[in-house]
């Protein structure tokens, strides 16, 4: 193509491209299998649950060695036998 053509063919007026508002679509519901809901649940709670559990370990006082539940082992003198 020669600098001519080119120049003559970006001169002409560009086309106007007529858009319409008013169109209407219609959504039709689909029909998703029982089995593929299931698993996306499973998977959903997996990562929930592996959400909970990394950040449940990032958490100030377990990081510091401090729990807020005050357990002791207990002491295995004060146990009975017989």
């Amino acid at each position: 193509m020669n600098p001519q053509d080119y120049a003559a063919r970006s001169a002409q007026p560009e086309e106007k491209i007529p858009v319409s508002t008013t169109t209407t679509r219609q959504y039709r519901d689909t029909q998703v299998d029982v089995k593929l809901v299931l698993c996306a649940v499973w998977i959903a709670m997996l990562f929930v649950f592996a959400y909970v559990d990394i950040f449940g370990f990032l958490r100030a006082d377990v990081l510091n060695g401090r729990s807020t539940a005050r357990w002791r082992p207990r002491d295995s003198r004060s146990t009975r036998h017989s």
